[in-house]
């Protein structure tokens, strides 16, 4: 099975290679499988900081909107590893140590056990706990409706699941329609992601309080049985 890793960035071309890249380097994961996906005006900009051998897909604006694109890049059933451009580590419960994480030891061993999980359970999508707080995690994985954050999602590419019609709540409309189309989805509650996602610029950037007011209104009214 050959995954491939995207990574959607906007404005971040100044920090991508000192956050994700440099964790997966430091993961000594190979270059040409990683795909970054950026707005057409920012490719120089990014083609300057990036590694030779990295992928740089032109894609569209909006995350949104990025992910829809990634989605339909990639062939259907495709193994994919979904990584936010701000991540600076990944971090697993220390069963050894009460109250602490340690980083996760290898990366492709970590993705490679997931896809056998969701196979297992005939599943096709998988995510961390979404709280780095090791006060929550928890030393086990669980398969019912929980919610898959979009910063770090270990999946099977599923083209009609992957189309959005939410902005600010993408991640949680994404973790539904994969649960209502597999009657499940696949959580490791024993590591959370250590990012940065509330103090970079870039990103989502027209996030306000009002707009997400509209979005909840919206979603709840749609997925009220959920």
């Amino acid at each position: 099975m050959d995954y491939k890793i995207v990574i959607p960035s906007y404005k971040r071309h100044d920090i991508i290679c000192s956050k994700t890249i440099g964790l997966l380097i430091d993961y000594q994961i190979p270059m040409d499988k990683v795909y970054v996906f950026v707005v057409k005006e920012e490719f120089n900009a990014y083609k300057k900081v990036l590694p030779n051998l990295c992928n740089i897909v032109i894609g569209v604006k909006g995350i949104d909107k990025q992910r829809d694109f990634i989605g339909s890049y990639f062939e259907d059933g495709q193994p994919l590893l979904s990584l936010d451009d701000d991540i600076v580590s990944l971090d697993q419960l220390d069963i050894d140590k009460e109250g602490k994480t340690t980083p996760v030891k290898c990366l492709d061993t970590l993705v490679y056990e997931t896809f056998y999980k969701l196979n297992t359970h005939e599943l096709n999508l998988a995510g961390l706990y979404p709280v780095n707080n090791y006060y929550f995690l928890k030393e086990n994985d669980t398969t019912d409706l929980r919610f898959i954050i979009g910063q770090v999602k270990i999946y099977y590419n599923k083209k009609h699941l992957e189309r959005r019609a939410f902005y600010l709540l993408e991640d949680f409309e994404t973790t539904l329609k994969y649960y209502l189309n597999d009657g499940g989805v696949l959580r490791l509650n024993n590591i959370c992601i250590n990012a940065n996602i509330q103090t970079l610029r870039g990103g989502i950037e027209d996030r306000t309080l009002e707009k997400k007011k509209e979005e909840v209104a919206r979603f709840k009214k749609k997925y009220d049985n959920y």
